[in-house]
């Protein structure tokens, strides 16, 4: 949950670098609440899922309530793999969600690299720049 928080308190950071975990929390949490939307959605109203505004509404506010915090998280990861931000922009392809998958797996740099020292993996709040 200190992952979660970090992302949030960091949510329009794009410097630095984030380790797997705190990347991964991060996108856990934001689809275990969708999922969390859309069960009280069809609990609530299970023939119009989205036939009315409300299931619709919800679940788009949520992603628009994640989507900076989820922007910068990426960023920030792929920095940890040193790789430059912009290899964002691969998730507006489709074929290519995969190969950003791939990338978002790999496992952090050891050392300094282009984006700044590696996230100190015992401290949360830290500020890495």
């Amino acid at each position: 949950m200190e992952y979660v928080k970090k992302c949030f308190w960091r949510y329009c950071s794009f410097s630095g670098r984030a380790n797997r975990k705190e990347f991964w929390s991060f996108i856990f949490f934001v689809f275990i609440i969708a999922l969390g939307l859309i069960f009280l959605q069809i609990l609530f109203s299970p023939n119009s899922m989205f036939e009315n505004i409300s299931g619709f509404a919800s679940l788009s506010l949520w992603f628009i309530f994640c989507f900076l915090p989820l922007l910068s998280v990426s960023i920030r990861r792929l920095h940890d793999i040193d790789f430059s931000g912009w290899w964002i922009l691969m998730a507006l392809f489709p074929p290519l969600h995969i190969v950003l998958l791939l990338f978002f797996l790999l496992p952090g740099s050891n050392r300094i690299n282009s984006y700044g020292k590696e996230p100190p993996k015992n401290y949360i709040f830290a500020v890495s720049h």
